[in-house]
């Protein structure tokens, strides 16, 4: 049985980054998170544009 990847959350596309940015920290700041190796993984915060809209997380030429 093969995972599939979540649906896309749909809440509203960058206009709505502060709904994204707390769904992403109810995700991935709550507890830890381990990958199918055992590896605990780490999501910084600033990390939630990467995650949620596939920007460059090196460009720090936007707002956030």
């Amino acid at each position: 049985m093969s995972r599939q990847p979540p649906e896309p959350l749909g809440f509203g596309g960058i206009d709505d980054f502060a709904t994204y940015q707390a769904h992403f920290d109810q995700l991935y700041s709550q507890r830890p998170i381990i990958d199918c190796r055992g590896r605990s993984v780490t999501f910084d915060a600033d990390r939630c544009r990467h995650v949620c809209f596939k920007e460059d997380p090196l460009t720090k030429d936007h707002p956030t």
